[in-house]
Formats: structure tokens, C-alpha cells, sequence
């Protein structure tokens, strides 16, 4: 008898305890300003009104979405973080319309902002982060968004920012599908992006770069694979250093697979293939290391390069509608590389061959 009635205590107990866990978590199931910090969860699909659908003014916040849908047809924000606030995760979801699914902007306060397994459609962009401090993407999709940029991040005034964007898929965007403004020290990993710029020009798959932040750069990019566009680049590493650009697969671009206009990069072990140009530069750059790349069937240049002491090792670039490796400048240097079958010539411009080349 006493050990049936210590079995029931024990169970009671449990109860009690998942109850109070349950009641931890904050239900949100109509449009909402959120004003305490928590671990909120929607308990049901939302279809926004007039204003933002989901306003966060606090301080560590996680919106659990619950595999959830937040929809509107206005010109809103979905979820809105108001200025000043920080540290918010928001995951496991859907968000549908709106002219952006996620959006913060701040010129004096620098957001923390976890964004996990959300799904977005129809939106003009995305995510829109003016004022970042630590942003991480993780495992989102993106489908179908409108004119604007899918993501699109920036530092907190001329500062610069870091991040990781991990396992996105990202397709059909208006505009670019990762703007990457100032990103210093981040990771951009096994993300898959096709068919960008659908209404823009010269859009970029993966950017980073930004023409105020001085202190960024640093970044790696690899294991991306990008494809499938009319005339927009694969991925622009633009005035910032340093970085190293790995393993990424670039085909079927209109414009660069690959455009450096910054020093000191490191850009190794990467495919491009029916691109115009398969990995370029734009304006002179120096010191940029250009190793074992797979370069071919490209409509101009396989590699194309200006500027000075660059070093290009052990790449194969075939196949391309003008040189395998095109220079200007001075001081670099070529070795070990397989230059075949193009259409104009193995290579162009003042280079130190340093043996090894298969012309």
C-alpha cells in the first residue's frame, strides 16, 4: 500500500513539473506586441491586419513558431524587432508575405539574432537586418521572394559584424539571395542558391563586403553550391581581405562565377563551370592565392586576374571561349596548372612560369 501510494506521488509530481514546464512557455495565437523577455510559442496559424503581425520590444526572446504559419498580404513586417532589442531567437516555422518576414534597423543599438528552421515565401525580402552584431541563419528556406534581397545584413552604422549561414536553401529571388554587408570573422557554409535576380540586374548569390566597415573581412565561404542564373554572379568577395573561398560549385551564371575586388584571398578547390567568366577580378588585386580550382566551358576567360603578386597553383582550366589564365600587372606567378582547349590561348599577361604548367 505505501508503495502504491509513493508510485502516485511520484507520478503527481511529474504532472506537476511538465505542467510548469508547459507554462513556461508564453502562447501567442493572434497579432501580438511582445514586451517581457520569455520563450514564447504560437499556438496557431496567424493572419496579420494592418500592422507588423509580431512586434518584439524586449530583451531575450524566443519565438518558438511551433511549424506554425504567420501570413499577410499588406506591405508589413511579419515579425518586427524594435530598435534597441537583442538577443532573439526565432524557429521551426513558416512565415508567407508580408514585404518582410523578419526585420530590425538601428543606427545606435546592435542586434544578436538567431533565425532557425523557418520556411519564408512571398516576401519582399526575407530578412532585413540593418544594425547587426551577431546574426546566425541556420537551415531556413527561402522560396518565391519578391523584388528585394532574400537576406540582407548589415553592420550597426560603419561597424562591422559576424555571423555563420549555414544549410539555407534559398531560390527564386527578386534580388540577391545573401547580402552580406561588413561581415567579419563569419562562416558561410552549405548553403544551395538558384535562380536569383529574377527582377534585378547583376545580383549576387553570396556578398560580402562593404565600402564603411573597416574592420571586416577574415570570412570563410565553402561547400556552397550556386547555379542558374541569367546575368548575375555567383559569389563577390567586394573590398573586403583575407578571406578564404573554398570548395564552392558556381554553373550556369550569366555574368563572374566567382568576382574578387579585395587582397589577400585565399581561393582553393572550387567548380565553375557555363559561367561567362569562371573565377575573375574586379579592378587590380594583390596577393590572392588561386589553388586548385576546376575551371571550364566558361564563355571568356577560365581565370582572369588584374593586378599584381598573385599566385596561381595547380588549377585546371579548360575548355574556356578565350585564355585559361588572363593577367595584368606584375610580380605573379604560375605553376602546375592544366591549361587546355581554350579557345584563344593557355595564357595571357607578364607571369613568372614556375614549371609544372600543361599548355
Amino acid at each position: 500500500m505505501k508503495r502504491l501510494v509513493l508510485a502516485c506521488l511520484v507520478v503527481t509530481g511529474l504532472h506537476v513539473a511538465m505542467c510548469r514546464a508547459d507554462e513556461a512557455r508564453i502562447p501567442v495565437y493572434q497579432p501580438t506586441i511582445i514586451t517581457q523577455p520569455g520563450h514564447y510559442i504560437l499556438t496557431r496559424d496567424i493572419a496579420g491586419g494592418s500592422g507588423n503581425v509580431i512586434t518584439i520590444q524586449a530583451n531575450d526572446v524566443t519565438l518558438d513558431l511551433n511549424g506554425r504559419t504567420i501570413r499577410d498580404a499588406n506591405p508589413v513586417a511579419l515579425i518586427m524587432i524594435a530598435d534597441g532589442f537583442s538577443r532573439i531567437t526565432i524557429r521551426n516555422g513558416r512565415l508567407s508575405g508580408g514585404d518582410t518576414g523578419i526585420g530590425y534597423g538601428s543606427v545606435a543599438a546592435g542586434l544578436r539574432l538567431t533565425v532557425e528552421k523557418v520556411e519564408f515565401s512571398g516576401s519582399s525580402s526575407a530578412i532585413a537586418i540593418a544594425g547587426a552584431t551577431v546574426v546566425s541563419i541556420l537551415s531556413c528556406r527561402i522560396a518565391g521572394a519578391g523584388p528585394g534581397d532574400a537576406v540582407m545584413v548589415r553592420g550597426l552604422g560603419d561597424s562591422s559584424y559576424t555571423g555563420q549561414f549555414l544549410d539555407n536553401v534559398i531560390e527564386e529571388s527578386g534580388a540577391s539571395a545573401l547580402a552580406l554587408h561588413g561581415l567579419r570573422a563569419g562562416l558561410i557554409r552549405g548553403n544551395v542558391i538558384a535562380r536569383f535576380g529574377k527582377t534585378t540586374s547583376f545580383a549576387h548569390g553570396i556578398e560580402i563586403g562593404s565600402p564603411v566597415a573597416s574592420d571586416q573581412g577574415g570570412n570563410v565561404i565553402e561547400h556552397n553550391t550556386i547555379r542558374g542564373s541569367d546575368d548575375d554572379i555567383g559569389i563577390v568577395i567586394d573590398g573586403t581581405p583575407s578571406n578564404l573561398v573554398d570548395e564552392n560549385s558556381v554553373s550556369g551564371l550569366g555574368a563572374s562565377g566567382i568576382l574578387i575586388s579585395s587582397n589577400g584571398n585565399r581561393v582553393v578547390g572550387n567548380v565553375t563551370s557555363g559561367d561567362q567568366c569562371g573565377i575573375c577580378s574586379s579592378g587590380t588585386v594583390s596577393r590572392n592565392i588561386l589553388e586548385r580550382n576546376h575551371v571550364e566551358n566558361n564563355a571568356f576567360d577560365g581565370i582572369r586576374v588584374e593586378g599584381d603578386f598573385n599566385l596561381f597553383d595547380a588549377n585546371v582550366s579548360e575548355g574556356n571561349g578565350q585564355f585559361g589564365i588572363d593577367t595584368s600587372g606584375t610580380g605573379s606567378a604560375y605553376r602546375n596548372n592544366m591549361l587546355r582547349d581554350n579557345t584563344v590561348g593557355a595564357v595571357a599577361g607578364a607571369m613568372t612560369d614556375a614549371g609544372g604548367n600543361i599548355l
